[in-house]
């Protein structure tokens, strides 16, 4: 599900089956596995994982929210946070499928996309806050289901939903009010997967993979534009989004893995040729790709 590299040079890799860790740096590129039967997940399947400011490993789960924990911090590997209330699957309707971070002079938050709407934790605290969809209230969220989360640099999250389009959060505004503007609203039933702007700035765009395709959404005028890659159909999911070091966009998908220059608008598709060992295995289905710290990229197959 999710591919990152800490601050440390360790690979960590969230999936159906547990959490895998990988230390790149080390002689013996030692491996470990945990699960929730073993090890003391709150469930297997990982979706998304989160370093914060102080290189604490945050996992959004099928189940909620996890931390891991340090061994000077005691026996237990990792930290679970639940609804106070206990009644998480009510609450939160279980999966956090996206993790991101902000700090105000409130201090730092963690917000969560989640199956039951925005949530906002405060790890200082232990406390939670949450956003919901109201009947009747524009200025809520559009849909309760959330997938992905995008901060820009104004602080405004970017939430991307399960079949309503896209939302705007601006955390500055008084009362905390929701903003939906023409980004929300330029196709109907849009699933969000993912989000990935390619910079900022007044013609910043915000790059957009949904169940209809690959689009790209030019903010300062609220224009979404869909964008069809070569051997790839219009409503074909992308399956993750990358912008590497050079500027160049990476975007897998179940044909093939295609890389795109935004200064020419050039698209190269990487596929499987069966006399080349370092191509694409037969299948040509890639799920994610990372970019390390020595700007190597890393794919998931399946």
């Amino acid at each position: 599900h999710t591919v990152y590299v800490d601050r440390r040079g360790v690979l960590w890799a969230g999936t159906h089956a547990g959490l895998d860790r990988l230390e790149l740096n080390a002689a013996t590129n030692a491996f470990t596995h945990f699960t929730f039967e073993n090890d003391g997940l709150s469930q297997n399947h990982i979706f998304s994982l989160h370093e914060d400011e102080h290189g604490t490993l945050w996992l959004g789960t099928f189940a909620g929210l996890s931390k891991l924990l340090t061994p000077a911090q005691g026996p237990a590997r990792f930290a679970h946070y639940l609804h106070p209330s206990g009644a998480f699957e009510a609450e939160w309707r279980g999966q956090v499928r996206d993790i991101q971070e902000s700090r105000d002079e409130r201090g730092r938050k963690l917000w969560l996309a989640t199956a039951g709407g925005l949530a906002l934790f405060d790890p200082a605290r232990e406390s939670f806050a949450y956003l919901h969809h109201q009947d009747g209230e524009s200025s809520s969220l559009s849909f309760d289901g959330l997938v992905s989360l995008y901060r820009d640099r104004a602080d405004r999250m970017w939430v991307g939903t399960a079949g309503k389009g896209l939302d705007v959060f601006d955390p500055n505004a008084k009362g905390f009010k929701l903003y939906r503007g023409p980004a929300a609203k330029f196709e109907s039933a849009l699933s969000v997967r993912s989000m990935q702007p390619t910079y900022e700035g007044p013609d910043s765009v915000l790059w957009i993979s949904s169940n209809h395709g690959l689009g790209r959404l030019l903010r300062a005028s609220g224009v979404y534009e869909r964008v069809v890659l070569p051997g790839v159909t219009a409503t074909e999911q992308i399956n993750c989004m990358l912008q590497d070091r050079t500027g160049r966009l990476w975007f897998t998908t179940h044909f093939g893995l295609y890389a795109y220059e935004p200064a020419t608008k050039q698209i190269t598709r990487y596929r499987h040729d069966p006399n080349d060992a370092g191509s694409l295995p037969p299948d040509e289905n890639v799920d994610l790709v990372y970019e390390d710290e020595e700007a190597g990229l890393w794919l998931t197959c399946e």
